[in-house]
């Protein structure tokens, strides 16, 4: 994981912010971190998203997915809100207890990355290969995946798994070939640009 020199200042958007959030959560999911602190960090960027979509008018999955249950927003989000505030607020049941599951934050996860995408018009490498990831961990044939994943796993990105079926589990090795050059990635263990 990058470190950042001592010292340093940075001057950020909401946006930045909400990369870098987004970046750390995936690498600590592949790297089999506690699901706690992911969690909070991509429901974190769910949220700051979710509030600029907004604003920008770009409509956010968590948003187009509410719309097509005839219900809210925050309605549909309430039991993900109800974990993130778990984490935060010890005001009413102090000794209380959560459950919290792989599935939990995969679905966190996939909120944050795919909305991050569409509110800043991109991902960064993590969620684009966590968002491969769980493609190829839940679809058996890239022709299975909704067409506009398909062009995104085809045209940007040519998955090529070593470990496939993936079954529920984080760590996996796939080969991502881009358009501008191989890229590989190791999760769970690496990012890492690739020269050759």
């Amino acid at each position: 994981m990058m470190r950042h020199p001592l010292g340093q200042k940075l001057n950020l958007t909401k946006l930045d912010a909400a990369e870098a959030q987004l970046r750390t959560a995936v690498r600590m999911y592949f790297e089999n971190d506690h699901l706690a602190p992911i969690y909070a960090l991509a429901n974190a960027v769910r949220k700051v998203v979710g509030q600029i979509g907004k604003h920008l008018d770009v409509e956010t999955v968590q948003n187009a997915i509410a719309k097509s249950r005839g219900m809210k927003v925050e309605e549909m989000i309430c039991p993900l809100s109800k974990t993130a505030n778990f984490f935060k607020h010890a005001d009413r049941d102090p000794t209380a207890t959560i459950s919290l599951e792989d599935d939990d934050v995969e679905v966190m996860l996939f909120f944050a990355g795919h909305d991050f995408g569409r509110v800043a018009g991109g991902m960064p490498i993590e969620a684009q290969v966590f968002e491969a990831w769980a493609y190829a961990a839940t679809i058996e044939r890239v022709s299975d995946a909704p067409l506009l994943r398909q062009q995104l796993i085809s045209n940007g990105c040519l998955l090529s798994a070593r470990q496939l079926p993936v079954p529920r589990h984080r760590r996996s090795c796939l080969r991502l070939e881009r358009a501008n050059g191989p890229q590989t990635v190791t999760l769970g263990v690496l990012f890492e640009d690739a020269t050759g």
